[in-house]
């Protein structure tokens, strides 16, 4: 079947329509089912009392490494589950949350930091996730400041009426009753009838069978380690193990196949605000000039006539009481609790490493939230070896220093380091002892030594299989969240200075210049952004889809050159045409081009990569968590102080509406920033070994900040769905494929690594690297200077100069012959190697193919079972053999 491609990843908040959505599921599971002549499914009017698991906590440890399981209740503040202990019977409401409020222990993490509030307000906070009936669940909240405006008026009156006409149920909060006075609330609650209506036309895929196969596929080695302890799993205190079902469409007439142990809690909270969204997104509120109808609570929040629509979360993210003892709250909380312990000491131990429960993720954010965190987690988890072999290789080159024969000779004042060298500049520049570069070259020799080769190979082929088992893994989530069919569509230097700094000079000019192109960059990242907004706009794109590829697109093109040419003009441009003494190149504005250190232009790329990566992370980490805080706290104050003077209750839809919004791009600025950071991490890798262990520290921080923020600083996103991350994916290979070329080419031209092998085989006679320095420095007669080359001034130390050296050759002698040959090896041996990678490592998972097979083939047993029996003729009324027989058959 032919469908239409999905949106990119990072737009949650741009498409108002959303045709068709396609809805995994999470549930507890079943009772167990064996195989008989009766019903396969629990009745789910049964009165019978079940046990229930213990609802599952959110937060971001780490990774998961099998999210093939789907949770059950995703409504903690209607349900306080004990453990395994309490039992509730199918047709009970609500659990009343009075019981949960008489645990007063408090929360050693979070005591100091809870608001004081009496018990009364507590419960009526609680309450405030529901309607006055305490029964209805508020599934979606519009908010609006009453003003004079009559047209704005006119379109709620309208939008609302058109909601209600729909079937859903709307309840209405005066401005009186909020803590500011000024703005309104609309309570939206989708009863059980219209829940199942759109889940059917929306093919929403429901539990229909508990998964039987896991055992079986389990291999011998993973089955024996299964019994093992593992540091990364999180305690079972605080999260359980989900169960994993088989699912297929939702089917009203079929409705007692599917595992259905109450109505309240079948669809999860993240289904529920999905349905409404999909009325909300396709109600309409006015005609415009031509007749047509407008369409959508965006296009309502656009003009003004709400000022937001959100779902709630689940309740307050800090407790009065301590998880361990008593449990959670709600599922906010205990995304609250898990990030927490992963940045502190606050249980004598650090959790950063664990795995992240990312069915939990799923089911309180929705499956494009989710997949942003697997994808997240994945890359970080793969960037463990890379940081470890680039440090090795870092930790290599300082053992090693002080045995590189080129520095040893540079600094050596007897030798090699009393040569001097020709101006680096005109006019202003004078000669200079190559000593003076002892400090530079021992710097150069730490990520330019034997090890730099060998890791540029190894991390092209890291960048190889990390695409490769991303693309396994985003499989298994495909499978495990029921994506495999979803299909939406758009709704300056003074010679004066002191011999301290003048023996530094060089690098301290390299970072303060790599220090003012930092902040270039960050201002021209605003300037682009408008830019490609405009031009994508200018396009005129049919659809949200287009016009979000499009915008993507530019975005990156723009951020790639912002970040990464001055990097590019130090690694491959930066000295290569200056020409050579007697013969500069003054071709551009009349003006001589700058020149590399004798030892290099390499360790320039190492000062411009670290500053620019290590302050970007810094500042967008900064940034991140500051201003969400600092807006939260704005928008709050106030209510809190009208709070502690009125007995009015801060309820928990102006609680969420005072949050700060997700940006309008959503996950679009979280993914560009971690696959600009991809760039350092694989394009200028052999120049800066060290960017994978600064990629990873930042990443171990980043999950814990962007978890923060979506949990306590963020209104709680609509549950949106993405079945992968989109267009980043191919930016990343286009990325990759890149990295080998310029690896390859800042080895043979920037690096030192070829010159020296041609020198070690081809011209020394005992195969050592003694000498070199004379060999690379060439020697030029002072007499046949260009007027304006001539320096002004020589040190009198100097005496009388008569030739100065310059680094490089009259006539390389072969070299370059060597460098191209280099490269074109290089490229084939990553390129077939990862040729090698594709074709051993299968897109889907043995295991996921089964399970896919499996699970269509009871589909379709059930849809037979359900139309058998449907037009089957009554038993003892002449009906066949073969027909009894049908009606009677099972899916075992």
């Amino acid at each position: 079947m032919d469908h239409s491609r999905p949106p990119p990843i990072g737009f949650e908040l741009q498409g108002a329509d959303q045709a068709q959505i396609d809805v995994g599921f999470n549930q507890p599971p079943p009772q167990e089912v064996t195989p008989s002549t009766q019903p396969l499914y629990p009745n789910p009017h049964d009165q019978t009392e079940v046990p229930m698991p213990p609802p599952p906590p959110i937060g971001f440890e780490g990774q998961m490494t099998d999210s093939n399981g789907r949770n059950g209740n995703n409504t903690a503040e209607a349900d306080d589950y004990k453990g395994n202990q309490q039992k509730i019977p199918l047709d009970l409401g609500p659990v009343n949350e009075e019981e949960k409020l008489n645990v007063t222990e408090d929360d050693n993490e979070d005591s100091s930091l809870i608001q004081s509030k009496s018990p009364k307000k507590v419960i009526n906070e609680i309450a405030t996730l529901y309607f006055r009936d305490k029964k209805s669940k508020i599934d979606y909240v519009l908010a609006y400041e009453d003003e004079q405006d009559e047209k704005k008026k006119e379109r709620r009156q309208t939008f609302q009426d058109n909601l209600t006409d729909e079937g859903l149920i709307l309840e209405f909060e005066e401005k009186e009753n909020s803590i500011n006075k000024k703005t309104s609330f609309v309570k939206v609650h989708c009863p059980w009838e219209l829940l199942a209506k759109y889940a059917e036309i929306t093919n929403m895929k429901m539990p229909l069978l508990e998964n039987d196969m896991d055992e079986e596929l389990t291999g011998f080695v993973e089955h024996c380690f299964s019994y093992l302890p593992s540091p990364f799993e999180l305690s079972k205190d605080i999260i359980q193990d989900e169960p994993n079902y088989f699912t297929a469409p939702f089917n009203r007439d079929r409705v007692d196949q599917f595992i259905i142990k109450d109505k309240d809690t079948f669809f999860t909270n993240a289904q529920r605000s999905r349905i409404v969204y999909e009325i909300l997104a396709r109600t309409w509120f006015e005609h415009d000039k031509k007749g047509k109808k407008r369409i959508g609570v965006s296009n309502m929040v656009n003009n003004g006539s709400y000022t937001a629509a959100f779902p709630l979360h689940d309740g307050r993210y800090l407790s009065e009481h301590s998880i361990l003892a008593s449990g959670k709250d709600n599922d906010r909380h205990m995304y609250k609790i898990n990030y927490h312990c992963s940045c502190c000491m606050k249980r004598a131990k650090l959790s950063w490493y664990k795995y992240q429960p990312l069915d939990h993720v799923r089911t309180y954010f929705g499956e494009k939230i989710a997949i942003y965190f697997a994808w997240l987690g994945y890359y970080t988890s793969a960037l463990f070896p890379a940081a470890a072999l680039g440090l090795a290789v870092f930790i290599f080159g300082l053992a090693t220093f002080m045995d590189d024969k080129p520095s040893n000779d540079i600094c050596d004042p007897n030798g090699a380091g009393n040569f001097t060298m020709c101006p680096l500049c005109d006019g202003r520049c004078t000669y200079w002892k190559l000593e003076s570069s002892c400090r530079y070259s021992r710097a150069t020799y730490l990520f330019d030594n034997y090890g730099t080769m060998i890791f540029a190979v190894v991390m092209a082929l890291w960048a190889s299989f990390f695409q490769e088992f991303w693309k396994r893994k985003q499989h298994e989530l495909e499978y495990d969240w029921d994506l495999q069919t979803l299909s939406q569509k758009r709704s300056s230097f003074n010679a004066s200075t002191d011999g301290v700094i003048k023996s530094r000079a060089t690098i301290i000019a390299s970072v303060t210049a790599a220090c003012i192109n930092f902040v270039i960059i960050l201002i021209l990242n605003f300037v682009y952004g408008r830019i490609a907004l405009f031009l994508t706009d200018l396009e005129q794109h049919r659809t949200q889809t287009e016009w979000e590829d499009a915008f993507t697109f530019k975005m990156f093109l723009f951020q790639f050159v912002n970040y990464y040419s001055t990097v590019v003009y130090i690694a491959f441009f930066k000295g290569k045409f200056v020409g050579r003494p007697g013969d500069y190149n003054y071709s551009l504005l009349d003006k001589r081009q700058e020149e590399c250190d004798p030892a290099g232009c390499l360790i320039e790329v190492c000062i411009q990569l670290g500053i620019i990566m290590v302050g970007k992370q810094a500042l967008n980490n900064f940034k991140e968590i500051l201003l969400p805080k600092i807006m939260v706290w704005f928008k709050s104050r106030k209510a809190k102080n009208e709070e502690k003077k009125e007995d009015i209750v801060y309820s928990r839809w102006e609680q969420d509406y005072n949050l700060a919004d997700q940006p309008k791009m959503g996950l679009f600025d979280e993914y560009l920033e971690m696959v600009i950071q991809y760039g350092f991490v694989t394009i200028f890798v052999a120049a800066f070994p060290l960017a994978p262990l600064f990629a990873l520290l930042n990443n171990i921080i980043e999950i814990r900040l962007d978890a923060y923020k979506f949990v306590t600083q963020w209104k709680r996103p609509m549950a949106a769905r993405a079945q992968d991350i989109g267009i980043w994916f191919g930016i990343l290979r286009g990325i990759s494929a890149v990295a080998v070329i310029t690896n390859a080419a800042i080895i043979a031209f920037t690096a030192e690594f070829i010159p020296k092998m041609v020198y070690r085989y081809a011209h020394s006679e005992n195969e050592s690297l003694e000498g070199y320095m004379n060999y690379s420095l060439s020697v030029f007669n002072v007499a046949d200077f260009q007027k304006k080359s001539i320096p002004s001034e020589i040190p009198p130390e100097l005496g009388n100069v008569t030739q100065c050296r310059f680094r490089g050759f009259y006539e390389p002698a072969g070299l370059h012959e060597y460098q191209l040959a280099f490269i074109v090896v290089f490229e084939n041996l990553v390129v077939f190697l990862t040729w090698l990678v594709m074709y051993l490592v299968p897109d889907i998972p043995y295991k996921v193919k089964m399970q896919m097979l499996r699970e269509n083939f009871l589909s379709k047993e059930a849809l037979y079972r359900a139309e058998s029996i449907k037009f089957s003729p009554v038993r003892g009324g002449g009906g066949s053999e073969n027909d009894t027989n049908v009606t009677d058959r099972t899916i075992f």
